[in-house]
């Protein structure tokens, strides 16, 4: 990563799955992914995925130790004081899966917020990269990100009060904004759906990828969905289990 910090911005992605091998080839054959291994302090090592233009996030091997979370992907946040973060986001009624925890190139904390979803304060020591361009980017790139939540409004208040995100407005559409950039929209959990993450991963063509994800395993959960001067998406799950948006851009 560069020296460059995108405070209140997602700028990593991290897939948490049971089988890190097979995630690892099946989204390499999906969009390319290149791989990098990291030393962690502690033992052992943390792999990353990227393009050739940098490392985007990592893959965890899931343990039984993970308290029986199911496999799924978990955003990043930039942050300057993590334990500022998660003082805030207890005083807010969020729990703290993990941490502060200092691992060398930055320190992290895991944050559940009050509906169930997870996410990550990180304050890295070496910057977190250039921005991305949604409307030029190619396949591999995450473009956004969606909660679902059984309560969008209590929701976007406590990521408003943990990372000082902005609520706005797009197309009626609930969205949070960093610095008054959008980032993410908020969304209403399925009935009987825990809260999560949803993140869009941009792929080359969309029923391509969808029929790839399904004939190793996976299954489309909802059909492809326009949204008006943005693109064109579908929801899968992957063939590990984990949830994933496929997302074409198609601005205009």
């Amino acid at each position: 990563m560069s020296e460059t910090f995108r405070r209140g911005h997602i700028v990593w992605r991290e897939l948490m799955t049971p089988d890190a091998p097979a995630s690892q080839a099946f989204y390499q054959g999906l969009v390319g992914w290149k791989y990098e291994s990291m030393p962690m302090p502690g033992g052992g090592e943390y792999l990353m995925y990227g393009d050739a233009q940098g490392m985007l996030g990592g893959v965890v091997q899931m343990t039984a130790e993970m308290g029986g979370h199911p496999p799924h992907w978990m955003p990043y946040v930039s942050v300057e004081d993590v334990a500022a973060c998660v003082a805030r986001a207890k005083a807010a009624g969020g729990t703290i899966g993990v941490g502060p925890m200092d691992i060398g190139p930055g320190v992290f904390a895991v944050i559940g917020d009050p509906q169930g979803a997870w996410i990550t304060a990180w304050s890295g020591k070496g910057g977190d990269g250039e921005a991305r361009d949604m409307a030029t980017m190619g396949p591999g790139g995450f473009c956004w990100d969606t909660l679902n939540t059984s309560d969008p409004k209590a929701a976007a208040a406590f990521y408003g009060e943990v990372f000082g995100w902005q609520v706005g407005d797009f197309q009626g559409n609930t969205t949070l904004l960093a610095n008054d950039m959008a980032i993410a929209d908020v969304q209403p959990a399925p009935p009987g759906v825990p809260a999560f993450w949803l993140c869009h991963l941009v792929v080359a063509e969309l029923d391509e990828a969808v029929a790839t994800t399904v004939g190793q395993g996976g299954a489309q959960l909802m059909p492809p969905m326009d949204v008006p001067t943005v693109g064109q998406f579908s929801v899968v799950r992957d063939p590990q289990g984990a949830v994933v948006s496929l997302f074409v851009p198609q601005f205009g």
